[in-house]
């Protein structure tokens, strides 16, 4: 089948209409008379529109046609075209000629040497055929780009989030697979070998993507169809003379001249434009003799014909032009070749001209004058910028200078302090974004220099800056990288204790805890080799307060011993002047202070909480919180461990989100908030809480860490489709993540097998069970496994595995309520014996969860036949939004006594069959 673009791009307007009208299932009569045309008329249209879409009957047209015309094409994403800052002239072949290429090929790549006009001939092209691709149409530019960072680039323009655990490529292909896309790479040559594998990799995973690139050489890729741009004929003369008039200058004298130029110039555009800048000043006899001056040069090193000779001509153009410039301008020149983006007045003042601005201000305008650098305009004003080849030039040029080592150090000056002053701006509103955008290249180009010998502070600043900006906008692989970088290159270890913590902060925000730790050792070590004993004993205070608290994140079980070792170095290096100290060694002996995972101390909990208050530091606050909360849930007070918790998601709103340090802190409390609040009963609260947390724009980045906390509520409130949708997601992000150690979503994976039983779909329930069997290893508590056990046989009245037998260890966790109470009750149904006697037992239970003491009611109404307890059970569970009176889910109880009936959506009354679910 031919592609859905190609078949948009090539069909007439009259074709269109007929194909919206197919959209709507009309007849070829009735388009005929909608469209006042004849009915043979309609049938040629259809005809052809078959051809065109490779459609194999009119019902395959009709839903190609409901697709284009669907949601999806309204959606037109990315669309980062460069602003053209002046007309297209000519090349009406050449563009037919590239339009046909992409609507045909899915890799077109234009290939010629620099300044033959390839970009704008691609951009053109691309506008043209934009409307064919509605999964969108992207201009990815190459030119600061390195061999590393092509992918980086691509995702960055298609809007790309990273997420942990989640190779970069699926991310882009995700985005590039909602539809027909096309991606423009331009300027491929210098990373042609990643270039191409992208190319090769996207054009796999993504079956309607279509690539246009430009290059002076081949990709290389299979199925790469190549456009030779050719230099400009005819139209090099109408480029010229319509360069010349928008200066003003009236030409003085006949084509013939002007065509004698432009052939000189190889009809090379970029040299036509040269040219054209200079007439104003030199004449066309002065632009005629400089030429046989440069040409003659050039014409003993250069080949007749072939990609070769023409880029030495236009290298000899764009010296030709240098040569043309006084010393202010040859200087200025030279020197903004440093940058590797677009720049402004105030970074060219302070890279190029000592401080100077009036002199940055005469120089750059009249190199704008000369083509020698673009201008365009932004919210902040106006920036500047040299086209690739132009730059290239430059930098050249510099290095050959006595001046390049200056300059490089001037420029690192001004990033590291462009830097630092947008570090300043950042917020959560995202209004820096565009900024950071503008100078990230720089930023970067000047990170990976090496550092010059009296500039290491302000090479390292710049690290440890970068490192936090990429973060937040969202660059967490990019962001641990520069922390990293500059912890490998610091100029101290002080220096390299704040590099090894940012880095670990950003890991710990990743979710990759284990990788955390590892640089909080670095930090610890580096800490300690300064002498500065309050950061060694911070960064082993966390280590332990990680290890206790998030077990179940690590790649390997915790050494508890070893883990005490740490906290009691800790504290014999804090020299007791920081209370800040105090609270995160208290809070490390807390989480570690019982012999069960995740069970902190309360007694050293409580006051941790308390000089976390007097110093109102949220993140402090938030996890001193979490351990009184965590000790409140395994002393059995639900209720209290969850009214704890909601204080802590109060906080969230008062944590930076820019900074690395309190991402997993907002994942946390949006967790502990869901889970505290099923505990104690309060589904509703946790749904409430579980959907403040995919809204959160941190949970984007992991995406099964927020929906595992809602699936696990609405499995239990009864909603089994959004539940399982929820789940699906949860599933599906994990596994792009690389199905990380993520012991705590074992709960939410049992729930979802639960609905997959009672709905009798075996397979699906045996493919879940079996994934959270395998999550459930890692997990501290294992309460969800029984009461999906037990709620499954209870549906069935199979038995046989569900009770919990002698020698299997109880559940237990915060959520253990569940499983119990619903023990009781299978007790009950399979005649136990000392059925009464569970059913006293678990009484406590109750008072902390309203949702378990149902189960517990109903027992009580079973194993007595009281219809009172029965009718109570029911009220409970009505009272908590837990029961569903959708007609599919009403059934009938086989395990009431004789003659009574089961109220409808009644939890877990009946035996239903396969296709009737019964709720929650």
């Amino acid at each position: 089948m031919v592609s859905s673009s190609a078949g948009v791009a090539s069909m007439s307007a009259r074709e269109a209409e007929v194909l919206a009208a197919l959209a709507e299932h009309l007849t070829n009569r009735e388009i005929a008379r909608l469209m006042h045309i004849s009915v043979r008329t309609v049938e040629s249209h259809v005809s052809s529109l078959l051809r065109k879409f490779g459609a194999a009957d009119r019902r395959s047209l009709a839903a190609i046609a409901s697709r284009l015309a669907g949601p999806g094409a309204e959606l037109q994403p990315f669309r980062q075209f460069p602003i053209a800052w002046t007309s297209f002239v000519g090349r009406a072949a050449e563009l037919d000629a590239v339009t046909a290429a992409v609507v045909t090929n899915r890799l077109v790549t234009l290939l010629g040497p620099g300044g033959i006009g390839k970009t704008r001939l691609a951009t053109v092209s691309a506008e043209r055929v934009a409307s064919a691709f509605i999964g969108g149409s992207v201009f990815v530019d190459l030119v600061a780009v390195t061999e590393c960072g092509v992918e980086y680039a691509v995702g960055a323009a298609v809007g790309a989030v990273d997420r942990p655990h989640t190779p970069r490529a699926t991310v882009i292909h995700e985005q590039l697979n909602r539809g027909p896309s096309l991606v423009v790479l331009d300027n491929c040559e210098h990373v042609l070998e990643s270039a191409a594998a992208w190319v090769e990799a996207a054009l796999a995973a993504c079956p309607d993507l279509a690539v246009l690139a430009t290059s002076r050489e081949r990709l290389g890729v299979a199925g790469e169809r190549v456009v030779v741009v050719p230099p400009m004929d005819v139209d090099a003369a109408v480029l010229f003379v319509e360069r010349t008039s928008t200066s003003g200058v009236v030409l003085d004298c006949d084509r013939t001249a002007v065509t004698e130029i432009c052939r000189r110039l190889d009809g090379n555009p970029l040299a036509i434009e040269l040219a054209a800048s200079r007439l104003p000043s030199l004449g066309v006899d002065g632009l005629r003799a400089g030429l046989d001056d440069h040409l003659r040069l050039l014409g003993r090193s250069v080949s007749p014909s072939g990609y070769a000779g023409r880029h030495r001509s236009l290298r000899a153009v764009i010296g030709w032009s240098y040569g043309l410039l006084d010393h202010e301008e040859r200087t200025l020149f030279r020197r903004v070749g440093v940058f590797a983006g677009g720049f402004d007045l105030a970074a060219a003042t302070a890279v190029a001209t000592d401080g100077d601005a009036a002199m940055a201000t005469d120089v750059i305008a009249r190199l704008a004058d000369k083509s020698l650098l673009d201008r365009g305009v932004d919210d902040r004003g106006s920036r500047w910028r040299m086209l690739d080849t132009v730059r290239a030039y430059a930098r050249e040029q510099l290095v050959k200078s006595q001046e390049c080592a200056a300059i490089e150090q001037a420029h690192l000056r001004w990033a590291a302090s462009a830097a630092s002053a947008l570090e300043i701006e950042l917020g959560e509103d995202g209004a820096w974004f565009d900024r950071f955008d503008a100078i990230a290249d720089d930023l970067r180009s000047a990170l990976v220099r090496p550092a010059a010998a009296p500039l290491t502070s302000e090479w390292f600043a710049l690290g440890l800056t970068l490192g936090h900006l990429a973060y937040g906008r969202g660059l967490l692989l990019e962001a641990r990288g520069h922390y990293l970088r500059a912890a490998k290159f610091a100029p101290g270890p002080g220096s390299a204790f704040l590099a090894w913590r940012g880095a670990a902060s950003v890991a710990r925000a990743d979710q990759r805890l284990s990788l955390e730790i590892e640089f909080l050792h670095r930090a610890a070590a580096a800490a300690e080799e300064c002498g500065d004993r309050a950061a060694t004993a911070r960064a082993l205070a966390d280590i332990a307060r990680e290890v206790g608290r998030f077990p179940s994140g690590l790649d390997e079980a915790p050494n508890r011993d070893a883990t005490l070792l740490l906290i009691e170095r800790a504290r014999t290096l804090d020299p007791g002047d920081d209370p800040a100290l105090r609270v995160a060694i208290t809070l490390a002996a807390a989480w570690n202070g019982r012999p069960k995972p995740t069970e902190p101390d309360p007694v050293l909990a409580a006051p941790a909480l308390d000089w976390a208050r007097e110093l109102d530091d949220p993140e402090l606050l938030s996890e001193a919180l979490d351990a009184v909360s965590a000790a409140a849930s395994f002393a059995g007070r639900r209720k209290e461990a969850a009214r704890v918790t909601l204080e802590r998601l109060a906080l969230i709103d008062r944590m930076p989100r820019h900074a690395p340090r309190v991402g997993l802190e907002v994942f946390d409390a949006h967790h502990a908030a869901t889970e505290t609040a099923v505990a104690a009963g309060d589904l509703t609260a946790a749904v409430t809480a579980g959907r403040r947390a995919l809204a959160d724009g941190l949970n984007t980045a992991v995406p099964y860490l927020a929906a595992s906390r809602i699936a696990l509520p609405l499995v239990l409130l009864g909603d089994f489709d959004e539940a399982l949708a929820q789940a699906q997601l949860m599933r599906d992000s994990w596994v792009r993540a690389g199905s990380p150690t993520a012991g705590w979503m074992a709960n939410a994976v049992f729930a979802a097998a639960m609905v997959h039983g009672l709905r009798g779909d075996v397979a699906e329930f045996d493919e879940w069970w079996e994934t959270a069997s395998k999550l459930s290893t890692r997990s501290s508590t294992n309460e969800m496994r029984a009461f999906v056990a037990q709620r499954v046989a209870l549906h069935y009245g199979h038995f046989e595995d569900a009770t919990l037998k002698p020698g299997r260890p109880e559940p237990d966790g915060s959520l253990a309520g569940y499983a119990r109470c619903l023990a009781v009750e299978v007790a009950v149904v399979t005649g136990a014996v000392d059925a009464d006697v569970q059913l006293h037992a678990a009484d406590p239970l109750a008072s902390e969860n309203a949702y378990a003491a149902g189960f517990l009611r109903r027992a009580s109404g079973r194993l007595h036949r009281d219809f009172t307890d029965l009718e109570a059970a029911v009220s409970t569970w009505e009272t908590i939004g837990a029961v569903s009176n959708k007609p599919a889910r009403s059934h009938t109880a086989t395990h009431a006594p004789r003659g009574r009936r089961a109220r409808a959506g009644e939890p877990g009354l009946s035996r239903a069959g396969p296709d009737r679910p019964s709720c929650p």
